[in-house]
């Protein structure tokens, strides 16, 4: 690539969308034309029989991956470097709820059985069962190191797995049912979930609950977003919040129209000249907040002071169906030019679907008693074993503390000397009525 190619594509992005007709739908996101002009839509294509319940990427150097679930209990996987499917799987295990990547090696997913099966990628084998939920999966979150993800269900619970053991690290009950899970990002250093109309999140290390930070809204939350100091919801008013992690409202946007917001998702949009310039921490380009709507709509939202009083999203596209979920990606150099693929069509290839209902009723005892980094011959040299069995979050001090350290063994000396330092500034939370 020339030097014109690679200063176009790094920092540009993708969004896709899930759709109530089976269909998905994918935008190119450009740096410098984000919030002037419409992105293009790369491909809209029928990939299910049922309901798209869920969509993920999985973006580096090596892989630019997209997968899809829905009602009809079929992973679609799609190669974004050449645009064209790879390859199917099928669970059987109900609708699935949730995916996401863990890591580059492996993908959870979460159906209404209440099993979360972990996939390798390399051979997409379901390589480890999840199993302690005693009903449907509503959402997963993994840790951005990895080892770790947060899971919640319809039994009222929220756990906590340790990804290199393969098992829970703990289990606690919620006021109901958590319908919605985050990490922040990049970090990881907080969490945060929703109930019906309230948000509450903490810090990862915050087993007692001492500094939780509730955000009360006056309608049901449909999504959340977490950065490393903020947190956007939406909710069936039609309302956009901006928060802070000290619980003040920033601002809020009220939409028009009766279409409801299904999905978020954030979107730093940057160019090489910014790459040059981080040394100065200077940056032209703002945050875009983008939400996808139930009447077919992908909103793009300028999140920077300079547009505070914005009363209407920059840009809006159109796909004529009913979208249910979003996903955004960051696409860099590697990436071929949008121009340059315009003309290749998306087709989606027919692969036989791979049933592992079979494999998992005859493999389901040795997988639960195998943790996954045995599976994959290969352990984290950082990772510590847990201390401790799973159990409910209640007890002495003794055990809190012994819980946290186990929280902390999770992590690589670098994220537990991060999460320290950062926690140490952050002891200020309270709860806040808006």
């Amino acid at each position: 690539k020339n030097l014109s190619e690679k200063r176009m594509m790094v920092g540009a992005g993708i969004a896709v969308c899930g759709s109530y007709e089976g269909g998905v739908h994918g935008w190119i996101l450009n740096n410098e034309e984000l919030f002037d002009e419409i992105p293009k839509l790369r491909f809209s294509f029928v990939a299910h029989e049922k309901v798209v319940r869920t969509v993920t990427t999985l973006t580096n150097d090596r892989q630019r991956l997209l997968v899809s679930g829905g009602d009809d209990e079929i992973l679609r996987i799609y190669n974004l470097f050449t645009f064209r499917q790879i390859g199917e799987v099928g669970v059987r295990r109900g609708t699935i709820n949730v995916i996401r990547f863990c890591g580059n090696k492996h993908l959870l997913c979460g159906s209404t059985d209440g099993s979360i099966a972990v996939y390798r990628t390399n051979d997409w084998e379901c390589v480890h069962i999840l199993g302690g939920h005693k009903a449907e999966i509503k959402s997963l979150a993994s840790h951005p190191s990895g080892r770790m993800a947060l899971s919640t269900g319809n039994d009222r619970t929220l756990r906590l797995w340790d990804l290199t053991q393969g098992r829970a690290a703990f289990i606690t009950r919620t006021k109901g049912t958590a319908n919605i899970i985050q990490w922040s990002s990049p970090s990881g250093l907080h969490y945060g979930f929703s109930i019906a109309k309230v948000i509450e999140f903490r810090p990862i290390d915050d087993i007692s609950g001492n500094h939780v930070v509730s955000l009360y809204h006056d309608a049901l939350v449909l999504d959340f977003t977490l950065t490393e100091t903020q947190c956007i919801t939406a909710d069936t008013s039609g309302s956009l919040r901006l928060w802070s992690y000290s619980g003040d409202l920033l601002w809020i946007r009220i939409r028009t129209g009766l279409a409801r917001i299904k999905s978020l998702g954030l979107f730093l949009p940057h160019s090489q000249q910014e790459e040059d310039n981080k040394q100065n921490n200077t940056s032209k380009h703002s945050t875009a907040l983008l939400a996808a709507t139930s009447d077919g709509q992908l909103e793009i939202w300028r999140l920077d002071q300079s547009h505070s009083e914005q009363d209407q999203p920059s840009v809006i596209a159109h796909v004529g169906t009913r979208l249910t979920c979003l996903t955004v990606a960051s696409l860099h150099s590697q990436v071929p030019d949008p121009q340059q693929i315009a003309h290749t069509p998306f087709e989606p290839k027919q692969t036989p679907v791979c049933n592992d209902q079979s494999s998992h009723q005859k493999e389901s005892v040795h997988l639960e008693q195998s943790p996954i980094s045995d599976l994959d011959k290969k352990r984290p040299a950082s990772a510590s074993p847990l201390e401790v069995p799973s159990s409910k979050v209640v007890g002495n001090n003794k055990r809190q503390k012994k819980k946290r350290n186990v929280l902390l063994s999770m992590l690589s000396t670098t994220w537990g000397q991060t999460l320290n330092s950062s926690l140490s500034q952050q002891r200020g939370m309270k709860k806040v009525l808006p």
